[in-house]
């Protein structure tokens, strides 16, 4: 399985596709499987003209006042365990944090080449 890395800079992804000496970079195996799960938890439901069934309904279902984090930490699980070589989902834990207005997703995953993934979004 091969995917296009996201470019890091710093400690910060920057969800652009890399870049190096004028090539796409790609990633394998596991690395694969993680970018994978990455690109399918922040594409934005019917953003992809190719896949308009792809990505989470963000805007429409999962954010706003009466959202609960039982309801997104659901809509992730699922998107998680569904990804391609993806073959169980340990663990997942939702937070918001009020004062800076931020969702943050922590999970870990097991993948087909048998690999322990922790993941922070």
């Amino acid at each position: 399985m091969a995917y296009n890395s996201l470019s890091v800079q710093g400690d910060n992804l920057t969800y652009d596709v890399r870049v190096e000496n004028g090539q796409l970079v790609r990633a394998y195996d596991s690395e694969a499987v993680r970018e994978n799960v990455r690109q399918r938890l922040l594409t934005v439901y019917q953003e992809w003209f190719l896949d308009l069934t792809e990505g989470l309904p963000w805007f429409t279902e999962l954010t706003g006042r009466n959202v609960s984090l039982d309801r997104i930490k659901s809509a992730v699980a699922r998107t998680i365990a569904s990804t391609k070589y993806v073959e169980e989902l340990i663990s997942i834990d939702v937070s918001y944090d009020k004062t800076i207005r931020k969702l943050l997703i922590q999970f870990e995953y097991r993948d087909s080449f048998n690999q322990l993934i922790r993941e922070e979004l």
